[in-house]
């Protein structure tokens, strides 16, 4: 059966007879029910310590997003469609969708929405270090930050494998 790399339809490899188990033939026929058994198998305890504990946050935080959540999908994509797959799944990680004028709209239309509001309400605080300083901390955290910590792995998840396979089977507005 065909999938997806890209936008290249590539045959999946062809497995030696006897080495498809029934594991295997779980995770191919039921992808998306793989990815949630592993992921929130693995996901949920790191949550608990993390969110229970003072216990190495961010080490777990990363142990989730990246191991839990990325992981599993690479695991899935794997099975499902072998070394050529991973490498699709995580080519689309980079891949630019829109134009920078998009991006720079994306990024900054919601704190300057946050800004006008505060000023038209009369709650605008001036930042003490000055907005040179608010606006690269901004950035720092949102985009270097999050993108590092969170943002890549959960969309290579959710996106770049379960939206994906749910898309293939139902349909852009089904999946």
């Amino acid at each position: 059966r065909p999938h997806r790399v890209g936008r290249v339809i590539e045959p999946a490899p062809r497995r030696e007879p006897g080495t498809v188990t029934p594991l295997t033939r779980f995770v191919t026929r039921h992808p998306v029910g793989a990815f949630s058994m592993t992921a929130f198998g693995l996901g949920w305890p790191l949550l608990f310590v993390r969110s229970t504990t003072s216990f190495a946050s961010t080490a777990v935080g990363l142990a989730f997003t990246w191991g839990a959540l990325l992981g599993s999908a690479l695991a899935v994509t794997w099975v499902c469609g072998g070394a050529s797959a991973v490498r699709g799944l995580l080519a689309r990680l980079v891949q630019w969708r829109f134009g920078l004028g998009r991006w720079a709209y994306v990024v900054l239309a919601l704190p300057a929405l946050t800004v006008a509001t505060a000023a038209l309400s009369g709650t605008l605080v001036l930042p003490s270090g000055g907005w040179a300083a608010l606006v690269a901390g901004y950035l720092l955290q949102t985009f270097v930050h999050g993108a590092a910590e969170v943002n890549v792995a959960e969309e290579g998840a959710w996106s770049g494998l379960v939206q994906t396979r749910l898309a293939e089977r139902h349909g852009v507005l089904g999946g």
